[in-house]
């Protein structure tokens, strides 16, 4: 599903999935920590659990890693829901590092990465089948916006989760490449291709707008304390990559060549710099 390598570092924070049964001595209505084999020095208070609908996620604050307590009894459609809801903790630590998780498709073009933002059934799928070659789909509903050390955004393509739900799809996502965001599109359906700039606040509001889409289904659970946590850092994450990355209204007929419209941009956003 996700292309991932074995980690180099031992150093790296790590996530750890336990599954939880009543034969553990312990329901999975209760609060208490996983009964997982731990070092002495492992603090048995302080931890915060964040309960979701489909897995709990256990976090301390002098504990570098998450522990990910997962339901003991499982079908096709919950174990595709959560793995999707798993992506928490990595949502998390990128949004407290200034990254934004987007309902977006990722294409790539001459090393460069675009995102094409809607919600669900507006056209993000239809983009990426049509835009010909050299363009590159890398995935057609979720990407992680991460910014770099030198403070540029890169663009990790995720899982279409709705497919492997409805079709079981047998997809691979190489979520390890990034490819480096040069402009974000904004997508609604016109009778002929069009493409409008958007001021930097109505960006950082439609940026904010897609990033609740995919925060939601994992947040809905959280108490409404962290909700307004979440939602304060995750507004102002999206006000920076609104200042920093282009953003603009795209409006595709999907009988025209908007991918051309596109690359212009990209061509013009090249001459400027």
């Amino acid at each position: 599903m996700m292309i991932l390598m074995p980690g180099k570092s031992e150093q790296l924070r790590k996530l750890c999935f336990v599954l939880l049964t009543d034969r553990d001595g312990c329901s999975q209505g209760t609060n208490a920590l996983p009964p997982i084999p731990r070092p002495s020095n492992l603090p048995y208070d302080g931890w915060r659990m964040d309960n979701l609908w489909t897995l709990r996620v256990w976090s301390h604050p002098e504990v570098p890693d998450i522990v990910c307590e997962l339901p003991d009894k499982s079908n096709h459609e919950l174990t595709i829901l959560t793995m999707g809801q798993a992506l928490f903790p990595i949502y998390q630590a990128a949004i407290e590092r200034g990254g934004v998780p987007l309902h977006a498709a990722l294409l790539e073009h001459d090393g460069m990465g675009i995102l094409i933002a809607a919600r669900g059934g507006k056209g993000k799928t239809t983009c990426c089948r049509l835009a010909p070659r050299p363009w590159n789909a890398r995935c057609d509903d979720e990407t992680l916006v991460v910014r770099s050390e030198s403070g540029l955004y890169n663009a990790h393509p995720f899982p279409t989760w709705s497919d492997y739900l409805l079709r079981r799809s047998e997809a691979t996502w190489d979520v390890q490449r990034p490819t480096q965001l040069a402009a974000i599109f904004f997508l609604d359906q016109g009778e002929s291709d069009q493409i409008v700039p958007l001021g930097e606040a109505e960006a950082a509001a439609k940026t904010n707008q897609s990033a609740g889409q995919v925060c939601g289904r994992m947040w809905r659970s959280l108490e409404s304390c962290v909700q307004r946590e979440n939602n304060l850092r995750l507004f102002d994450n999206a006000c920076s990559l609104a200042k920093d990355v282009p953003a603009f209204a795209l409006r595709a007929s999907f009988a025209g060549r908007f991918w051309e419209s596109i690359e212009k941009v990209l061509q013009d956003a090249t001459a400027l710099k």
